[in-house]
């Protein structure tokens, strides 16, 4: 497993924004990207269950990560298309595993697919995105060095 970069600021996987989720990212050999979380009860849609919003954020961030080259996040892809299917309430308080699988790259488009599973695997949401490469003077204007773009080490 590789460890993909974080931001300071993201809502996802920024270390350093106090609303966010701080999630970290890996690369596994088979190609996917995961991550693993407990939905916080500030992120509940109905009592007890993740906000929609919040599981479409998930599946959004870990399908754009499938087609980074490297851990620096010298291939950003921007979403063109996030199509969600909630298969499943997904709890609040449980450990839940994102997982971004690749469907195949055509030019400056890609696709992947994007699942939310519970512990036991039960498939919770899941979805397909169509991505397109970000243009080199919109990945400029982010400044991602300001942004302190950098693989932080594990926690645990």
């Amino acid at each position: 497993m590789r460890k993909q970069a974080n931001s300071k600021d993201c809502f996802v996987c920024g270390l350093k924004n106090p609303s966010g989720l701080k999630l970290s990212f890996h690369e596994h050999p088979d190609g996917t990207v995961r991550t693993k979380l407990i939905i916080h009860p500030d992120f509940q849609g109905w009592p007890g269950i993740a906000h929609g919003g919040i599981i479409a954020t998930l599946l959004d961030e870990v399908t754009a990560r499938v087609y980074m080259n490297d851990s620096t996040g010298d291939k950003l892809m921007l979403t063109g298309k996030l199509e969600v299917r909630y298969r499943k309430p997904v709890p609040i308080g449980e450990s839940i595993e994102v997982i971004g699988i690749p469907m195949g790259e055509n030019g400056r488009t890609a696709t992947a697919r994007g699942e939310l599973r519970d512990s036991k695997g039960l498939l919770l949401a899941e979805a397909i995105t169509t991505m397109v490469l970000a243009p080199e003077n919109v990945v400029a204007q982010m400044d991602l060095g300001s942004r302190q773009w950098v693989q932080a080490p594990d926690e645990d």
